[in-house]
């Protein structure tokens, strides 16, 4: 975006929130066009749960600085082998969407449009009925794991003078 003040944010996520529907919930980063009067107004008029992770603290937005990391990879590769890095970036994101994550076993796009999106590989077609509730709960399994293993990593210890909500 050439511009990214609240405004302009909120013209983009309209395009794409008439093409899939109103979410839930976002997670933001304390961006100020994010954290704005104007754009926590939009959320609360169109009953959208602003989400804002801990300032300074990237590990808690982790899903997305991975992915963000992956992208910028990508378009690197590319312009060192002076490709067009908006061609690759449109087969890198069709590659992700239809490939099952690790964690929920299902593709992006099954988990968004509840059906695979066709790609150039040959795909048997096994369509094995999982509720979504065993997705949700695998995923949170696998981030617990996570979790564990990065504050064993960190040496974290619990805070005992927290209280838990």
């Amino acid at each position: 975006m050439a511009k990214i003040d609240s405004s302009e944010t909120i013209k983009r996520l309209e395009r794409i929130f008439a093409r899939f529907g109103l979410p839930l919930s976002m997670h933001a980063d304390n961006g100020r066009q994010l954290m704005s009067v104007e754009f926590k107004q939009y959320c609360r008029v169109n009953n959208i749960t602003l989400i804002s992770t801990t300032p300074y603290w990237p590990q808690q937005n982790g899903e997305v600085e991975r992915q963000n990391r992956s992208l910028l990879k990508r378009i690197s590769i590319c312009q060192s082998e002076k490709g067009n890095w908006q061609e690759d970036l449109q087969k890198y994101l069709l590659m992700y969407r239809s490939t099952p994550h690790s964690t929920t076993l299902k593709t992006p796009a099954e988990l968004m449009f509840n059906r695979n999106i066709r790609d150039k590989l040959p795909s048997i077609d096994q369509h094995i009925e999982r509720e979504d509730s065993e997705v949700r709960d695998r995923d949170a399994d696998m981030k617990r794991k996570e979790k564990e293993y990065a504050d064993r990593k960190r040496n974290a210890k619990t805070n005992v003078n927290v209280r838990r909500r």
